[in-house]
C-alpha cells in the first residue's frame, strides 16, 4: 500500500505497526463530485490519497470558497472538526475519481497510545501541514491576483492543470473571467 511506504518514508515503522495498520486501513473509492465530508458533519476519518484530487471549501455569503486542494500522497481531513470531533465548517469533495485509504479518529488515537513510535510520524506530518497552511495563507496575502496566480504556477504547476477554472478562481479570490485574463498575462 502506498500509504505504508509514505509513512515508512516519514520515519521507519516497526513490523508490528505496519501489521496493525495493514489490518485496520480501509479503502474508499470516490467518483468525481462525491463528498467525504459536508459542512455540519463531524469529520470522523483521516484519509490518504492514493489517486485523485479533492478540494476543501466553505460557504461565504452563499458562495463556495476553496481553501485548498489535496492530491496523491496527501493526508486529508478537516483539521478542527477531526481533532475536536465537532461539526465541520468546511466540505471536502472529489474533483476527480479518487482512491483513498482511511482510519477513524478512535483508531488513530489508539495507534498513538499503542505505538509510541507513530508519534514521530505525527510530529513530522503536523509540521509539514502547518507549514503548508502558512504558505496557503501567505499566497492569499499577496496583493495582486496575478502574483497569487504566478505563485501557484511556479510552485504547484500540476494543480493548475488539474483544477477546474471555477475552483481555482475561487481559491484565488477572483472570478473565472478574471482568472482567464490572469492566465493570458502570466504567459507574456
Amino acid at each position: 500500500m502506498k500509504i505504508l511506504n509514505f509513512l515508512n518514508g516519514v520515519h521507519p515503522m516497526s513490523p508490528e505497526l505496519i501489521s496493525h495498520l495493514s489490518k485496520i486501513l480501509k479503502s474508499k473509492i470516490l467518483k468525481r463530485n462525491d463528498f467525504i465530508l459536508r459542512a455540519g458533519e463531524v469529520c470522523r476519518h483521516v484519509y490518504f490519497v492514493d489517486e485523485g484530487l479533492l478540494r476543501s471549501f466553505y460557504l461565504k455569503d452563499g458562495n463556495e470558497v476553496c481553501k485548498w486542494f489535496m492530491k496523491e500522497n496527501d493526508v486529508v481531513f478537516a483539521v478542527r472538526s477531526f481533532l475536536k470531533q465537532m461539526p465541520s465548517l468546511e466540505s471536502i469533495q472529489a474533483l476527480e475519481n479518487c482512491s483513498l485509504h482511511y482510519i477513524t479518529y478512535s483508531e488513530l488515537q489508539d495507534i498513538y497510545i499503542r505505538f509510541q513510535e507513530f508519534n514521530v510520524q505525527r510530529g513530522v506530518l503536523t509540521e509539514k501541514y502547518y507549514i503548508l497552511s502558512e504558505e496557503r495563507n501567505d499566497i492569499l496575502l499577496l496583493p495582486a491576483p496575478i502574483e497569487r496566480y504566478k505563485f501557484l504556477l511556479n510552485n504547484y504547476p500540476e494543480l493548475i492543470s488539474r483544477i477546474q477554472l471555477k475552483h481555482l478562481a475561487s481559491f484565488l479570490g477572483v472570478s473565472p473571467r478574471t482568472l482567464n485574463r490572469l492566465k493570458l498575462k502570466a504567459r507574456k
